[in-house]
């Protein structure tokens, strides 16, 4: 479910000819990559199971790095990201279609005192990983319960 929830959100990036021109999105940033860019950085769950499905609250984060003295740069490109994933619905193949929602934004200050980096989280609420084999079936069939 992470590759299919970076995959799609990747996608629907990559196809702003704008926001790519500006900045493009890397899954491994090539050495010596002109800054502004994006990287996709990082994906985490948590469990929220209900009696009969297998569900997970999916958060991730787009990273926006520059190299602009001060913020303006990475903060115009965050916005963008943010007015085009907020509310987004994407596809998940095998996992169905749900929609993302904007959680937060971090200004971090990088090790490098000339680089800007903007953590955007977003956060889908509920992903649908498979159904659940209820106690009451397992016990019928002989498994443990």
């Amino acid at each position: 479910m992470f590759y299919e929830l970076q995959e799609a959100v990747t996608e629907r990036l990559r196809a702003d000819t704008e926001l790519m021109a500006r900045a493009p999105l890397y899954d491994f940033v090539p050495e010596g990559a002109d800054m502004p860019y994006l990287t996709f950085t990082s994906m985490w769950t948590a469990a929220r199971d209900d009696l009969t499905n297998a569900v997970e609250r999916v958060w991730f984060q787009v990273s926006v790095w520059s190299d602009y003295r001060g913020f303006k740069e990475a903060s115009e490109i965050a916005i963008h990201i943010v007015r085009m994933l907020r509310h987004a619905e994407v596809d998940l193949g095998k996992y169905g279609r749900v929609r993302v929602t904007g959680d937060n934004t971090h200004l971090l200050r990088d090790n490098n005192p000339a680089i800007r980096h903007l953590a955007l989280t977003f956060f889908c609420p509920y992903v649908q990983l498979g159904r659940i084999r209820p106690a009451f079936e397992m016990s019928t069939q002989g498994g443990n319960t």
